[in-house]
């Protein structure tokens, strides 16, 4: 089988399509032994191909499923401090709601303090000096 021989079955092949070339081969419908050789080795190399290709896709897949997962971890970690920061600011804003609270009580508590001081009975007037009784 000459060069052009061999990439003119090689072009049929291609037309044909790696399925139909197995079934050709399995069928025997391919049996002169130069072509037997050359449709396997075809096929081999269409498997390789298939195979490398599959390889990269995959690859590609997971370089892609990696960076999602990248960035997912970036977002909880960004999602955390954010957390943690409303926490801290929650805190804070409680702190300042206990100390308005108590400037409140004192408030509503000081009027009733002072009005009951007036209120309270004026001491007793001091006993009167000891004066020595005549004999």
């Amino acid at each position: 089988m000459t060069p052009e021989e061999e990439q003119e079955e090689l072009a049929k092949f291609d037309e044909l399509g790696e399925d139909e070339v197995r079934k050709r081969l399995d069928a025997g419908y391919i049996c002169h032994p130069k072509r037997v050789a050359l449709a396997a080795g075809w096929l081999r190399r269409q498997e390789k191909t298939a195979s490398e290709e599959r390889e990269r896709h995959l690859a590609k897949q997971q370089a892609e499923e990696m960076e999602i997962a990248r960035s997912a971890k970036e977002a909880a970690w960004e999602s955390a401090k954010a957390a943690k920061r409303a926490n801290e600011l929650s805190a804070r804003s409680n702190l300042i709601a206990w100390i308005a609270l108590a400037i409140a009580l004192v408030a509503l508590i000081t009027p009733f303090a002072l009005r009951s001081e007036d209120r309270v009975s004026p001491s007793p007037a001091p006993a009167p000096e000891y004066q020595p009784v005549p004999d």
